[in-house]
């Protein structure tokens, strides 16, 4: 099993969200010579694009990495949401977290910035191994300006695990 990165991309704060899962069968075939890999990680990106969400109510979405919660959360466009396309996730005082597991999961990078003229906020990423119970990965991040903030988690173990990011500040991002 390969090592794998989870990018999590445009939180609202634009919360971008990376996230790796090295637990996929995909056939793609073997060239007749094959060069032997650099990197025998991969990488998988939430970018937030494919789901809708307007509202602040808690509901799941079917994104393209699978389907999430998002509680006191929404997938915004207006100007005051930093984007790096078209859509990103606007948390207010909530948390989004994957209704599925990911096995093998070694890093993940997020993306937050704040949102419109709100100030300085923080948030922080935790993980469960049984989708009750989670724990702090790291230490909390503040957010203090509208422009991109790229932050990395190194997850240990190879436990399959959920993910969740949860706002602790008082203004959203």
């Amino acid at each position: 099993m390969r090592p794998c990165l989870f990018k999590l991309t445009t939180l609202a704060a634009s919360l971008l969200l990376f996230l790796a899962s090295c637990k996929k069968n995909i056939d793609i075939g073997v060239p007749e010579n094959p060069e032997p890999p650099k990197d025998s990680s991969y990488l998988v990106v939430e970018n937030f694009e494919q789901g809708k969400k307007a509202a602040y109510a808690i509901a799941n979405v079917d994104l393209k990495t699978g389907s999430w919660s998002f509680d006191d959360a929404l997938i915004g466009n207006t100007t005051a949401d930093t984007k790096d396309s078209l859509w990103s996730v606007r948390l207010r005082s909530g948390n989004i977290t994957t209704n599925f597991k990911i096995t093998g999961l070694k890093k993940i990078f997020i993306s937050t910035a704040t949102y419109g003229n709100d100030g300085s906020s923080t948030w922080q990423l935790q993980t469960s191994v049984d989708g009750q119970t989670f724990s702090m990965v790291g230490q909390p991040v503040t957010v203090s300006s509208k422009a991109f903030r790229l932050d990395s988690f190194d997850i240990p173990g190879n436990t399959p695990i959920q993910i969740r990011i949860v706002k602790t500040g008082s203004t959203r991002i």
